[in-house]
């Protein structure tokens, strides 16, 4: 805790060999969707218990879990778009419109 967005590393585990360009695109847009739609009452613990004292935790914390849905969810966008920024510097596809939209997206 106390850390800053810049401070995250993000490691791209989508495919490495075979996916070309299109399995590429596939896995940014599948990865895109699950950073956008995440939601920690759907994580799931072997514990019970364990279930419901994180999300106590994250009620306690940040008010409620749609406020950590929310926040959690822009910091992985910014540190996303900035690690495929990164990726693709030098590339005409480094300021695409989409990465963009996500540095948009993770400011609000």
């Amino acid at each position: 805790m106390g850390g800053t967005a810049e401070q995250i590393e993000l490691i791209n585990l989508t495919r490495q060999e075979g996916g070309g360009q299109q399995g590429d695109a596939a896995d940014d847009a599948a990865l895109e969707l699950a950073l956008r739609s995440f939601d920690a009452r759907n994580a799931t613990c072997t514990l019970e218990e364990d279930c419901s004292r994180l999300l106590s935790v994250i009620e306690s914390a940040f008010g409620g879990v749609g406020r950590f849905n929310e926040q959690l969810r822009a910091v992985l966008l910014q540190t996303w778009a900035s690690s495929q920024k990164r990726s693709q510097a030098g590339t005409p596809a480094a300021r695409s419109g989409r990465n963009q939209n996500l540095e948009a997206t993770a400011e609000t």
